[in-house]
């Protein structure tokens, strides 16, 4: 049987079921949720409507700050417990997947977009439960041995995603 690490060295993508304990996660949550809130009310709208225009917070931002503390260091535990040797932590991003963002991401390449300031891999954190079933996020196997595309700007009207409808993609 192959270990995770083997997988993801070979794949590009595994699955650390349970990484986190579930109090800080709720933290996170009860935060993210706070300032959702918080947001709305700062521009008079209620928070579908927030939701539907924003659905991306980089750190540093209110929200982040919040619980960046208390994530840096079981995020960094992880990853230094998965790669085997040190890690840097490069930045967090709060991205929120909802019915009011309901929008599918297109394909894209994370590391297209950090040129300048690369890094060696993404960690996603679901602050709820979810399972490979939910669809929530997808992975194309093998795509880290692709070569870096440049970034898109992927929410333009006329964005087609061909990496999607591509056969690579279809065969997973």
């Amino acid at each position: 049987m192959q270990s995770k690490r083997s997988i993801f060295e070979e794949t590009g993508i595994v699955v650390l079921n349970n990484a986190v304990n579930r109090e800080l996660v709720l933290l996170i949550n009860k935060t993210v949720t706070f300032w959702i809130n918080t947001y709305a009310k700062e521009l008079a709208c209620d928070i579908g409507d927030y939701l539907k225009s924003v659905s991306r917070w980089a750190h540093p931002c209110l929200m982040t700050e919040q619980f960046y503390p208390s994530i840096e260091t079981p995020l960094m535990d992880i990853a230094r417990a998965f790669i085997g040797g040190s890690v840097r932590l490069h930045k967090i991003n709060i991205i929120s997947k909802s019915a009011y963002a309901d929008l599918p991401v297109p394909c894209h390449q994370d590391i297209s977009y950090s040129r300048e300031d690369p890094y060696e891999f993404s960690l996603w954190l679901a602050l709820q439960d979810v399972n490979l079933s939910d669809g929530v996020l997808e992975f194309l196997p093998y795509s880290q041995k692709d070569k870096i595309e440049p970034a898109v700007d992927f929410w333009s009207p006329e964005f087609i995603d061909h990496k999607h409808q591509s056969a690579k993609w279809q065969k997973t």
